[in-house]
């Protein structure tokens, strides 16, 4: 799960819906070491319906995200993530957890070149393509 702020969501022009996520939102920042930070779902207990909602919950804490500043949660899939990795030029994408202390789902999603637009687009519109919207999941 990676926390996507309205900024680099992509909107319908006439009815202000949400048409998905902008490519800009998988860019790796010189910052980030080469990695994005996720956040992984089955790190939380229950059914996958509850893990989605606790990951949100937790990750929406950490973000500082609310219900009144919009944007969404974008739920990856590892195998969909790696396959566009190849799809989308050959680079090697793996997902592996952090092993933070201070924030125990921390995942990386490693092998995403910051300048690799192709992979950005495919992150943005196949993989990571699912999304639960704040204001479904917050509730501050």
């Amino acid at each position: 799960m990676r926390w996507v702020s309205h900024e680099k969501l992509e909107y319908d022009p006439d009815t202000f819906e949400i048409k998905g996520i902008m490519p800009i939102a998988f860019q790796v920042r010189p910052q980030d070491k080469g990695k994005l930070s996720t956040h992984w779902i089955e790190y939380f207990e229950g059914i996958q319906s509850e893990q989605v909602i606790r990951s949100a919950r937790d990750l929406g804490g950490r973000v500082h995200a609310s219900r009144k500043k919009g944007g969404a949660f974008a739920i990856g899939n590892v195998a969909m993530i790696k396959q566009d990795g190849i799809d989308g030029g050959g680079s090697h994408i793996e997902a592996t957890l952090s092993n933070w202390k201070a924030n125990p789902a921390h995942a990386e999603v490693t092998g995403v070149a910051a300048d690799d637009l192709t992979l950005q687009m495919l992150l943005a519109t196949n993989s990571w393509s699912k999304l639960l919207y704040a204001s479904e999941a917050l509730d501050f």
